[in-house]
């Protein structure tokens, strides 16, 4: 094979979709900041739809636990964010 034919096959996009809660796991540390910063999911899921990202606020809140649960499990001497008052 061709280093051209190599090289362009390598630079084809992916075409698979990233899944909704992948999406969310990219962004999960700036989501758990705006939350200690007060914001709710709501607000949240405003900002996430306004970058392109269509999710409900309670699929959001759903992801949201679900991945900091995980990563408590996973890190467990890390401790997790403080709740917003």
């Amino acid at each position: 094979m061709s280093s051209t034919c190599r090289e362009a096959l390598q630079e084809l996009p992916s075409k698979l979709k990233t899944t909704l809660k992948t999406q969310i796991a990219e962004h999960i540390t700036y989501i758990n900041e705006a939350r200690s910063k007060g914001y709710n999911y709501r607000e949240i899921r405003k900002v996430l739809c306004g970058q392109g990202i269509t999710i409900e606020t309670s699929t959001l809140k759903k992801y949201v636990q679900q991945l900091n649960r995980t990563a408590i499990t996973q890190y467990p001497n890390v401790l997790p964010l403080p709740k917003p008052r």
